[in-house]
């Protein structure tokens, strides 16, 4: 079994959770099989909304990346 990796980053204020795994064996088809590396990552970081009540805010996004070789 594929073991998960975490690390934590603040990049310009921003806070970064990076998740991974390597080496993830796929099968499909007749005897075909893909190794697969993933990595996501959760980004959180304060903003002033921009409905211009100068509320701050967070926001959130996730970004995922997939290698495939």
């Amino acid at each position: 079994m594929a073991q998960i990796s975490v690390d934590k980053y603040i990049w310009q204020g921003r806070k970064q959770i990076f998740n991974w795994v390597n080496e993830i064996e796929y099968e499909y088809g007749k005897n075909k099989t893909l190794t697969i590396n993933l990595v996501i990552c959760d980004e959180s970081w304060k903003e002033i909304d921009k409905n211009g009540n100068n509320e701050v805010k967070t926001s959130l996004t996730e970004k995922t990346f997939i290698e495939i070789f």
